[in-house]
């Protein structure tokens, strides 16, 4: 399997709500976006991006639904995707 073929197979997986995951985890999805919340921190991720997404409000809802738990979040970013998100995800 070439590189690019594992990159597609992993995009295909990427942003989805996970079949298993710990007990006591909390999993909300928001559109492209998978939320995990561990109850003292919480990551986000996201599936690919269609184009005319409002990337802004996305994100600001993310913050939100973090910042309502209080809990800091980590966005899961990779280089390949990284383009497609605005600076907000980064203040």
């Amino acid at each position: 399997m070439d590189l690019g073929a594992r990159w597609a197979m992993y995009e295909g997986l990427r942003g989805q709500v996970p079949v298993w995951y710990p007990v006591g985890v909390v999993i909300e999805a928001d559109g492209p976006v998978v939320r995990r919340h561990y109850g003292t921190h919480g990551t986000a991720e996201h599936a690919a991006l269609l184009p005319g997404t409002d990337t802004a409000a996305l994100v600001r809802r993310q913050q939100e639904a973090f910042a309502d738990r209080g809990e800091p979040v980590e966005w899961k970013v990779y280089g390949h995707g990284a383009a497609a998100l605005p600076e907000e995800v980064t203040t």
